[in-house]
C-alpha cells in the first residue's frame, strides 16, 4: 500500500487540482504509480509523490504518516 499525493489537470473544471489518498493493489511501487496514471489520466498528471506504507498499519501509524507528509 502507498500513500499518494498528486497534482493533476481536471478536464471537467479546467483547473489544476491536488489530491491525497491511499492506493492498495498487488505488485510493485511501479504498479501503484501506473494505477494512479491510469486513474487520473496519463496526460493529466502533473506530479506524483508516493510514500510506501507497511503491510500492517495501525490507525495511529497511518495518522502519523499523513501528518508527516502534509
Amino acid at each position: 500500500m502507498v500513500r499518494y499525493e498528486i497534482d493533476y489537470w481536471d478536464e471537467d473544471t479546467g483547473e489544476r487540482k491536488h489530491e491525497r489518498g491511499l492506493v492498495s493493489i498487488q505488485g510493485t511501487i511501479g504498479n501503484h504509480v501506473d494505477h494512479l496514471y491510469n486513474y487520473f489520466g496519463k496526460d493529466n498528471v502533473i506530479e506524483v509523490k508516493i510514500y510506501e506504507c507497511f503491510e500492517v498499519l495501525s490507525d495511529a501509524e497511518l495518522l502519523e504518516i499523513i501528518n508527516e507528509n502534509t
